[in-house]
């Protein structure tokens, strides 16, 4: 269930893993938040009955989102990542079938848009790869 009927949450699968990116607060300052991104294996082998993985997240603290112009909203879900977090400006996640690539994009409602792309084959062999911001580049600013 979603507050708002707003989408606030980024969210993709492919090859048994799910992605999501979201915001997070700057621990010191509640005005400024971090992207973040994590994932999860939809197959969890230790246990017993069909069940996904705990999360693994990342936070990348080189850039601070700083505009709040009412697009915040919250969401209600199944998972505490969902539920806890308060998102906004939509943060959005791709995955290129043919490379791996993971391609994210941020803050850019009204604004340049800031866009990160990953290592190649980032998402190809999931359970082998760390993940971790140092998959990502540094971000590109795009402006059409």
């Amino acid at each position: 269930m979603v507050c708002n009927t707003q989408i606030t949450i980024g969210w993709v699968g492919t090859l048994g893993y799910q992605y999501a990116t979201f915001w997070v607060s700057d621990t010191g300052n509640t005005s400024i938040r971090h992207l973040s991104v994590g994932r999860r294996s939809l197959r969890n082998p230790s246990s017993p009955v069909p069940r996904s993985s705990p999360w693994e997240t990342f936070t990348f603290a080189d850039y601070n989102q700083t505009e709040d112009d009412g697009h915040d909203t919250c969401v209600s879900a199944c998972d505490s990542i969902l539920y806890l977090l308060k998102h906004t400006h939509r943060p959005s996640i791709g995955i290129s079938p043919g490379d791996g690539t993971v391609h994210l994009s941020f803050d850019h409602h009204d604004n340049q848009l800031k866009y990160r792309v990953s290592r190649s084959s980032a998402a190809l062999n999931p359970a082998t790869t760390a993940w971790s911001a140092e998959l990502f580049g540094e971000i590109r600013r795009v402006r059409f």
